[in-house]
């Protein structure tokens, strides 16, 4: 690249007699762009805005204050190194002057040129000085293309590296949602697996209770004595209490006949403060439900609804030692895209919420399993929460257990309804 116009100016500075206009003549008419400065000042406010070679005679130096020159050539950039030649008196070489010797010392790339001088010396001297300060200039071009370079190359790897940075957030990202279907996967298979199980088994086990329940029913109507009819109560009785367990059991594997029709949750719960009051007891403070005003009709059985509030009420109950609380609540809720249990669009939500002491993870991940149970032997079947979960799910809604400790936030169980 060419180096502007300005950057191949002499600059002249000889305060004395006519040698300023003489040199100044001299090396225009060998084609060198010349300007004379009135002083050091002038010739250091030049050289400010760029020149080739500064011809200064030595008397233009002395007395004269040259801490601003030295600043400036102090100043130069790496790739700079400013030639001056200095015009002296015959005999003014630095072998034999000390005052010039500590000029070149202050100067650094200095010529010396004793005058009287031959012209054809004078542009020998000036040119030899601008073309070194072109291989400057050029030097000045190849760190600036080497600057260049490498600023873009840092700009691409910063680039490439925020790519690779990115990939790697997506790629972990990935990882992570794919195990958490993987997961998901994997428990919708084991509770289908459970829940065909569990039908097949729920039938033969109601057909083989129907058989007794009518033997029974029968035998009392030709028995007089007091003693066998008690037994045969208890026997009727205990087949009765068979055919809820295969009520829940068909409940959770989803092949129980629903009477789904639009049901308004609010009155629901509302007309079930006697009943929860009564099947809860006195040891939990059931809290004023918090019901939505504009609550959305539900698509739901209504019998079997009531048992599944009446489910996770008691399981709440469970949960929490005496003096405990707990709140059921009503809201209208919009699914812009799908869930592992839900698909999108617009469900009703009725949720009860617990201060107990939560579940652990391991837990979580059993609650709707059937006949799991952390109860004590003979205190509950494990058939609630799964039954719980297989009327959610045969209704087109969905089931989810929040749990956190005790300390943070209580346990709440959420059963969704698809709206009308």
């Amino acid at each position: 690249m060419s180096p502007p116009a300005l950057s191949e100016r002499a600059l002249i500075l000889a305060p004395r007699g006519r040698d300023a206009d003489i040199a100044g003549a001299i090396l225009r008419e060998a084609g060198v762009s010349a300007r004379i400065c009135g002083g050091l000042p002038d010739l250091i406010a030049q050289m400010n805005r760029e020149a080739g070679v500064a011809v200064v005679a030595d008397e233009g130096l002395h007395r004269a204050d040259l801490t601003p020159l030295v600043r400036w050539i102090d100043d130069q950039p790496p790739w700079s190194d400013f030639p001056f030649i200095l015009l002296t008196v015959r005999g003014g070489g630095i072998e034999r002057n000390p005052a010039a010797q500590r000029v070149s010392a202050l100067l650094g790339n200095v010529a010396f040129l004793e005058r009287p001088f031959h012209p054809t010396t004078l542009v020998s001297a000036v040119q030899t000085a601008l073309r070194g300060r072109r291989r400057q200039y050029e030097a000045r071009e190849r760190m600036e293309q080497i600057r260049r370079a490498e600023s873009l190359l840092e700009r691409r790897v910063r680039d490439r590296t925020a790519e690779l940075e990115s990939a790697n957030r997506q790629l972990a990202s990935q990882i992570v949602e794919r195990e958490r279907v993987e997961t998901a996967l994997r428990q919708a298979q084991r509770l289908e697996a459970v829940g065909q199980l569990t039908s097949g088994v729920a039938h033969d086990f109601n057909n083989l209770l129907t058989v007794v329940l009518g033997n029974v029913e029968q035998m009392k109507k030709k028995v007089s004595d007091p003693a066998l009819t008690r037994r045969l109560e208890m026997m009727a009785e205990a087949s009765r209490r068979g055919a809820t367990l295969t009520a829940q059991m068909l409940a959770f594997s989803r092949r129980q006949k629903l009477e789904l029709r639009p049901v308004d949750l609010n009155e629901t719960v509302m007309g079930m403060r006697d009943l929860l009051a009564s099947s809860i007891g006195g040891s939990v403070q059931i809290q004023p439900p918090d019901l939505a005003d504009d609550l959305w009709p539900a698509m739901i059985d209504p019998t079997q609804i009531e048992l599944v509030i009446l489910n996770l009420a008691i399981n709440a109950r469970d949960a929490m030692d005496v003096g405990g609380s707990l709140t059921i609540t009503t809201r209208n809720v919009e699914v812009e895209e799908a869930q592992d249990d839900l698909p999108a669009g617009q469900f009703v939500m009725v949720s009860v919420t617990d201060t107990g002491s939560g579940m652990s993870e391991d837990v979580l991940a059993k609650a709707f399993e059937p006949f799991f149970t952390t109860k004590a032997v003979g205190q509950g079947s494990g058939l609630g929460l799964s039954q719980v979960f297989g009327l959610a799910n045969q209704a087109g809604g969905g089931v989810r257990i929040t749990s956190q400790s005790a300390k943070a936030r209580p346990s709440r169980f959420t059963c969704r309804g698809p709206k009308v």
